[in-house]
């Protein structure tokens, strides 16, 4: 690759290389190209190692391999940690019917999604590009032409999730600042979102990198916040009167319906999308295989640690009656119980914040 961009050098200055420079030496399917009467061997891009950039991708500019464990492993966490964990956890108890069933499934969640990162770290580990799914996809079905390429797209378009998570920044904003959250509003709102978002990695990568760590490190010291909230609430530190009534009995009451069950394993699913987050950008991570193997773990860990425990503390400071009454805002129930009305309004920032990243 030296020899290759040693090369190109010499045609723009108009220069000629040394006859004593030695010659590449790596054989290659796609022939050879004549420059300035040397004939300099391509590299073919099966022969590369893993990790490594060929001519193209080396020399087409960019940001080259930049993030690191610490930024990958964010990468996991805040796109893992979303709206999800502050709603969901009273849809779940709902369908289940009692608050062990419902931990229950929070463990299973984790379970299956492990699962599913090992495959992704098999895939990530033997073709370590960028594009996740959708490179090893055509990877394995390569006929017909472009057919993986295909429905990878129309998945895509038509299933993407990013788009809902703009929405409920735009409803969370409009609620914090007293005003009505009309649809159109709503709307506006999250497109502006979502054109800021690409102009500010398109534009300015790096700050977008620190922007992004900074709002996965934002939504880990919220959730922080309620555990550690929670052990306060169940040493008996606050006004709750009985914090440990949902934990005495915790199965009374679970459904007998395996469509409940179903339907509730899929919302935990849900909540924890977004493990395979470094997959779609392995191109510019350092030492993608490492690096990969060290940070889809260790985010998924940390989001399950946080997961488990802040449903418990949201469990601490309400009823499982007030829970289910409360529709899908756990999250502002516990704020409310613990802090009062004021801090229920505050948590619509913190979820808006939550939702951006």
């Amino acid at each position: 690759m030296a020899s290759l961009l040693n090369a190109f050098r010499g045609l723009g200055s108009g220069g000629g290389s040394s006859a004593s420079e030695p010659s590449a030496e790596k054989s290659s399917e796609k022939g050879s190209v004549v420059v300035d009467s040397k004939s300099i061997e391509e590299v073919n891009v099966d022969e590369l190692g893993h990790g490594e950039l060929n001519f193209e991708e080396d020399t087409a500019g960019g940001m080259g391999r930049h993030l690191g464990v610490f930024s990958c492993t964010l990468l996991i966490v805040g796109r893992i940690i979303g709206t999800g964990i502050f709603s969901t956890p009273s849809s779940i108890l709902g369908s289940v019917g009692s608050v062990g069933a419902s931990l229950m499934l929070w463990v299973l969640g984790f379970v299956l999604s492990f699962c599913g990162l090992f495959v992704w770290l098999e895939y990530g580990t033997m073709i370590p590009k960028s594009g996740g799914e959708k490179v090893y996809l055509e990877a394995v079905y390569t006929k017909p032409k472009y057919f993986a390429t295909v429905i990878f797209a129309a998945n895509a378009i038509l299933l993407g999730f990013t788009a809902s998570g703009c929405i409920v920044f735009a409803q969370n904003v409009l609620v914090s600042a007293g005003h009505e959250a009309g649809r159109w509003t709503e709307r506006g709102i999250a497109l502006g979102v979502i054109f800021f978002v690409t102009a500010l990695h398109g534009l300015t990568p790096r700050l977008g990198i620190f922007i992004m760590n900074a709002l996965s490190v934002f939504k880990i010291v919220i959730l922080l916040f309620v555990v550690i909230t929670g052990w306060v609430v169940l040493g008996g530190g606050t006004h709750i009167k009985d914090p440990h009534a949902n934990f005495r009995d915790g199965f009374a009451g679970s459904s007998h319906s395996s469509n409940n069950y179903a339907t509730a394993t899929f919302k935990v699913l849900n909540a924890y999308a977004g493990w395979s987050n470094v997959n779609y950008v392995l191109n510019d991570v350092k030492d993608p295989v490492r690096t990969l193997k060290i940070a889809g773990p260790l985010g998924l860990g940390i989001t399950t640690v946080l997961y488990m425990l802040a449903n418990i503390a949201y469990f601490s400071a309400a009823t499982k009656q007030e829970i289910l009454k409360s529709g899908v805002t756990v999250a502002a129930l516990f704020f409310k119980n613990v802090f009062g009305a004021r801090a229920e309004k505050a948590l619509s920032v913190f979820v808006a914040l939550s939702a951006l990243g």
